[in-house]
């Protein structure tokens, strides 16, 4: 685990995970949350995720039009 520096503002810098039994969970689903999140928020700066297969493919194409993911 890393420190994570303090952002200047809300919604900045945002963390997602995917946990417990998620028998439908793919990228497709994760993507559509972060929209709502980016939606309601606005873009965040970074994401940190976990690198489970879910912020893989479609998930990973949105973060590489402008948030840094890790």
């Amino acid at each position: 685990m890393h420190p994570i520096q303090k952002p200047s503002a809300a919604f900045q810098v945002i963390h997602m995970d995917i946990t417990g039994k998620m028998g439908t969970s793919n990228d497709q689903h994760t993507l559509a949350a972060l929209k709502r999140t980016v939606h309601l928020f606005g873009t965040p700066v970074q994401i940190i995720v976990d690198g489970g297969r879910e912020f893989l493919g479609e998930f990973k194409t949105y973060c590489d039009r402008g948030v840094q993911e890790k």
